[in-house]
């Protein structure tokens, strides 16, 4: 009886996670909050990886195996990370400075 409530509290947490209730994470059990925040990230993982398969799935249908390195490349190379634009930035103006 003790595991069927821990799984039902544990879908109940996923559900939750999905959701995305705004809540104070500086309460509470840390365990709960890590879990909380770390669902999200890994659906969008999974998403990523999904779309680069695909994306290479399709792509090596032009028998090309130059297009298949790139987008394979390209899709590891250049996640759509929102932390990247910043240091990208970053790095661009730290170059521009240099070649001054």
């Amino acid at each position: 009886m003790k595991a069927l409530n821990k799984t039902t509290s544990l879908f109940r947490l996923f559900r939750q996670a999905v959701r995305g209730e705004e809540q104070n994470f500086t309460e509470g059990s840390i365990n709960r909050a890590i879990f909380l925040l770390s669902i999200p990230m890994i659906l969008e993982m999974a998403m990523e990886s999904l779309l680069a398969v695909v994306d290479i799935f399709f792509i090596s249908r032009l028998n090309d195996n130059d297009a298949v390195t790139a987008v394979g490349l390209w899709d590891w190379v250049w996640p759509p990370r929102p932390w990247w634009r910043g240091e990208l930035a970053r790095k661009m103006e730290r170059a521009r400075q240099l070649l001054r």
